[in-house]
């Protein structure tokens, strides 16, 4: 999934670190977003949405199975 997700963040020139938690039990990642030009890239109007972008990237109608395994 993160594979996946990592071709959107490329599209929309994204800087994002992805870590993995070392500890015993079940994967844990932290995803971690750093604004390299400010805070504007919050605003919903610098880049396509997440949701377009992934799309883009991986086919129509790929964020629904996107969605549903994070929901596992």
């Amino acid at each position: 999934m993160i594979r996946k997700a990592k071709k959107a963040w490329e599209l929309g020139n994204q800087s994002v670190a992805v870590y993995e938690s070392s500890a015993s039990g079940p994967a844990q990642y932290l995803i971690v977003t750093r604004y390299k030009q400010g805070w504007k890239e919050r605003d919903s109007s610098f880049m396509k949405p997440f949701k377009a972008r992934y799309n883009a990237a991986n086919g129509d109608d790929s964020y629904g199975s996107f969605t549903e395994g994070l929901q596992k």
